[in-house]
């Protein structure tokens, strides 16, 4: 997904801590024992701001004709998982 992510950053001009997975590693261990806010809007059916994240980023690599595998395959998971809990 980092990969991903700089690619699009590049093509968009928008600079990126170096390295991003170094980040992305110490931020997942600051907030380890979090709950994060999309985890709690999921748990209570909720929407989600997953549109405005990935969906942005998405969108934006469309633009620039990048290839995305990883970022959309997470947020159809995150999607689906929406839906599933939405229905309960």
């Amino acid at each position: 997904m980092c990969s991903e992510i700089k690619l699009i950053s590049l093509a968009e001009h928008i600079a990126l801590p170096s390295p991003l997975a170094d980040t992305v590693f110490n931020v997942i261990e600051l907030t380890a024992q979090n709950y994060s806010s999309m985890n709690r809007d999921i748990a209570f059916g909720r929407i989600t701001e997953i549109d405005y994240i990935l969906g942005f980023l998405l969108n934006r690599a469309q633009q620039h004709t990048i290839p995305t595998p990883m970022l959309t395959y997470w947020f159809q998971q995150i999607e689906a998982l929406q839906q599933k809990c939405s229905e309960k």
